[in-house]
């Protein structure tokens, strides 16, 4: 079960959070839609809000193409601190927009 804490994600110790983006429905990707997700501690830091791959550091994980679901992303995180995090979707393009995506999460 994912528990919100705000618009972040609690999370327990011992645990692993799993995430992927998705177009239409979950394990489905549309070419030309090319997300990149991310996993911060919270407060998550200033300057994080860029396009393109994972190129600020700071983050506990980061995703620009997922295997086998090109373009869409996806992460496995395993938790070591109980706390809450956040996940960041954006735009690995800068002049194109990105008209909608999914994002799944689970916490085993």
């Amino acid at each position: 079960k994912v528990r919100f804490v705000g618009d972040a994600i609690a999370a327990v110790a011992g645990t692993t959070l799993q995430a992927s983006t998705y177009y239409g429905a979950p394990g489905q990707c549309i070419s030309g839609n090319d997300t990149v997700l991310s996993l911060w501690n919270t407060p998550m830091a200033s300057g994080t809000n860029e396009s393109g791959a994972c190129t600020v550091s700071g983050y506990l994980a980061c995703n620009d193409q997922a295997s086998g679901n090109t373009p869409c992303s996806a992460i496995t995180h395993a938790v070591v601190v109980t706390r809450a995090y956040v996940l960041k979707v954006h735009n690995y393009y800068t002049t194109k927009p990105m008209t909608s995506y999914g994002l799944q999460v689970t916490i085993k």
